[in-house]
């Protein structure tokens, strides 16, 4: 690459929330290109990364809105119109020139981008969704036909966009992987809060689930299926000569080890949402524990620590079954493998690739098949999520993208 290549990359929401688009500004600043990030708000620990790569980012307001009342959000909505609009042409005039590409790496980047602009600069654009709302997809074929490339996170999406879009090209894809990863296991916890939590996982078998509790992500089938695997495990350790007073159902101290000769698998949660839902899983499956939202990068310190992770999207809309979750290559990078469950989008990755197994989570006796067999094998299990990390080059893709770009005018 050249620093005579500039790109301005543009998050109209706050770009610490996004992974891939903080991936991707560091991918560009190691290939040698002049990156600059402009967004509406980034937290002081990607702050901090961006300085010390020499990334100049740019700040369009004055930190994260606290207000939650309709009346609060619209007032300051349209208090902040003018300003913002009129923030973006003068960030535009003087940053941007002939040689200039600006990279939208959200949808409502795209939709919030001066339409002059859109004619002065060559466009790199991101979908990191593809939802089936009527409206999003007459502005995504709408607002797409200005793009000069146009990037999707999972090969899946990528067809779909270009048939349902009309898009001149095949859209780059940019799977989810962390650019920047530890790899190292059990990684020491950084913070008093995480030290903790690593505290209360200290001598279990963790199968790990990051995400949103809700019941659109339903794991509720995964807890039954749990408790059935962890009677059986209980029956034919007692049937062998193994005597266990350690029932699957009732309360269970979660600082407090498995008293039979097996140690059971805890199902772990990090995220946040419905604590109803939560509570309603540890009905179902008492080894449940619960250790709340970890900001990133921080919750790496908690995958590195897990046995195997979970992946689970329902198969009821197009976004869902063609998943690309960063997570599925946060648990490669430390080599744990993944139980999923069975969307195309998680088994056209971990189970193509050997990286874990997906299987019908409402099928208690395929799972405890999957369990067992991933513990049986588990150095290879480990080995293939490893490979399935390493193989995925997004640093050479985002370079024949900056390529493709600046070959269009």
């Amino acid at each position: 690459m050249s620093e005579e290549q500039r790109i301005i990359y543009f998050t109209q929401e706050e770009i610490s929330t996004k992974p891939p688009c903080v991936s991707e500004v560091l991918i560009l600043k190691d290939l040698g290109v002049d990156v600059r990030v402009l967004t509406t708000w980034c937290n002081a620990a990607t702050q901090k990364l961006f300085r010390e790569r020499g990334i100049p980012c740019t700040l369009m307001r004055d930190g994260p809105s606290t207000r939650k009342n309709g009346r609060s959000q619209m007032f300051r909505k349209a208090m902040n119109a003018v300003r913002y609009q009129s923030m973006l042409h003068r960030y535009f005039r003087t940053n941007a020139d002939g040689r200039t590409a600006v990279w939208l790496g959200t949808e409502k980047s795209l939709m919030s981008y001066p339409r002059f602009w859109k004619h002065q600069n060559r466009l790199i654009q991101n979908a990191l969704e593809f939802y089936e709302k009527t409206d999003y997809q007459k502005r995504m074929k709408k607002y797409t036909a200005f793009a000069d490339v146009t990037t999707a996170c999972e090969s899946h999406r990528a067809e779909l966009m270009k048939q349902y879009w009309h898009l001149r090209e095949d859209p780059f894809v940019l799977p989810n992987k962390p650019y920047l990863h530890p790899g190292k296991r059990d990684l020491e916890g950084s913070t008093p809060e995480n030290r903790e939590r690593i505290r209360q996982m200290a001598g279990k078998k963790v199968l790990l689930y990051q995400g949103i509790f809700s019941p659109d992500r339903d794991l509720m089938p995964l807890a039954k299926a749990l408790a059935a695997y962890e009677e059986k495990r209980r029956s034919e350790e007692t049937s062998s000569g193994h005597d266990s007073d350690a029932p699957v159902s009732g309360e269970h101290d979660e600082n407090v080890r498995y008293s039979g000769a097996h140690d059971p698998l805890w199902l772990v949660l990090i995220g946040s949402g419905d604590n109803e839902f939560v509570s309603k899983l540890k009905e179902a499956y008492p080894y449940t524990m619960n250790l709340g939202f970890v900001p990133a990068p921080l919750h790496l310190e908690i995958t590195s620590h897990a046995r195997y992770c979970v992946a689970y999207y329902k198969d009821n809309t197009l976004n869902n079954r063609y998943c690309a979750p960063n997570k599925i290559y946060e648990a490669a990078g430390f080599g744990i493998p993944v139980l999923a469950n069975q969307v195309p989008g998680l088994t056209s990755t971990v189970g193509a690739s050997g990286a874990g197994r997906c299987v019908n989570f409402d099928d208690p006796a395929a799972v405890a098949e999957a369990l067992d067999d991933m513990e049986e094998h588990y150095d290879r299990y480990s080995a293939a999520a490893r490979k399935f990390f390493d193989d995925t080059d997004n640093a050479d893709t985002v370079r024949r993208i900056v390529e493709r770009a600046f070959a269009q005018k």
